[in-house]
C-alpha cells in the first residue's frame, strides 16, 4: 500500500520513504523541464502544472517526464481519476515532438508538441 500525502497521492517512494512523487488528487492532473517549457510555451500545460494549486495549500507542480510517467501509469488504480487516452510528459524529442503515455494501453509513442493531449501534474518530496 502506498501512503497518502498531505496535499497529492503517493505513487512512488524512495529512500524508504523519505522521498518520492506524488501525483495531484484530481483528473487534471511537469520538476526539471517545467520551467524550459513555459519560458518556450507560455501558456501550455506546463503552465497549468507549474501554477496547480495542492489541497494543502501549496502551488507549483511539474509534468512528469517519460522516466516517471510508466511509475505513475503502474499505480493508475491508486491514484485514480485517469482518462483513457495518452498524457504529456515533459520529455520532448527533437525540436516538434515529446514522448506521451498512454493510459489505457501501457506504451510510450511521440507526439507532435501542437497536439491536444491530457496533463497529469506530480510534485517530488
Amino acid at each position: 500500500m502506498i501512503p497518502a500525502s498531505a496535499g497529492g497521492i503517493v505513487f512512488h517512494v524512495t529512500d524508504g520513504g523519505l522521498h518520492g512523487l506524488e501525483a495531484a488528487p484530481d483528473s487534471h492532473f511537469g520538476a526539471y523541464n517545467t520551467p524550459f517549457i513555459v519560458t518556450a510555451c507560455g501558456a501550455s500545460s506546463a503552465a497549468v502544472a507549474a501554477n496547480y494549486e495542492w489541497s494543502d495549500g501549496q502551488t507549483g507542480g511539474f509534468l512528469p517526464n517519460k522516466e516517471e510517467l510508466p511509475l505513475l501509469y503502474a499505480q493508475k488504480d491508486v491514484v485514480r481519476g485517469f482518462a483513457n487516452g495518452p498524457y504529456w510528459s515533459s520529455s520532448k524529442y527533437g525540436s516538434r515532438n515529446a514522448w506521451l503515455q498512454s493510459f489505457n494501453l501501457d506504451y510510450q509513442f511521440l507526439g507532435n508538441k501542437d497536439g491536444a493531449f491530457r496533463v497529469c501534474v506530480v510534485r517530488a518530496f
